[in-house]
């Protein structure tokens, strides 16, 4: 079984940039309202296989009452997204849990999220889901505690289509 990671962005843009893809933050001037960014993922699978999500890891600061805020939405093609239903995924905060690490080896509960599960009921129909999935992330600062998302990863592996 292979497994693919898709990771967000490279780190070549200076800190607190609005074009900066590897640490997110409220906006260019790293502060203000909170803001959503959404990122859409297509598996590619050979034939006769389809995709099925695995895990959600990240890296956020969430000072004092900040925080990342996932959810996601699954559709067989890219329009279709428009139309699926937004469910939650996971929290980076640092209270009342600290999830602001949530690497795709930690132990805590929820963390790295299975994000199958998180959107599919478990069973035997967890296999061969919807070839696109759509995250958003909502960063939310709270005062001068500022939000920094540094990193995200999401997986996915290809299995035969039964």
């Amino acid at each position: 079984e292979e497994l693919t990671i898709l990771v967000n962005g490279n780190g070549a843009v200076p800190e607190c940039s609005g074009l900066d893809n590897w640490s997110l933050y409220p906006n260019t001037t790293c502060g203000g309202d909170p803001i959503v960014v959404t990122e859409i993922y297509e598996a590619t699978c050979p034939y006769a296989s389809s995709a099925l999500w695995g895990l959600l890891a990240w890296e956020a600061t969430t000072p004092g009452g900040s925080r990342v805020t996932w959810s996601g939405r699954t559709a067989t093609t890219e329009e279709g997204l428009a139309a699926a239903s937004w469910m939650p995924l996971g929290v980076a905060a640092s209270t009342p849990t600290d999830t602001q690490s949530c690497p795709l080896t930690s132990e805590l509960p929820g963390c790295p999220v299975d994000v199958t599960q998180a959107l599919w009921d478990p069973g035997p129909q967890r296999r061969n889901q919807p070839a696109f999935l759509e995250l958003r992330i909502e960063v939310e600062s709270s005062g001068a505690d500022l939000a920094t998302l540094h990193d995200w990863k999401v997986t996915y592996s290809c299995v035969h289509d039964e």
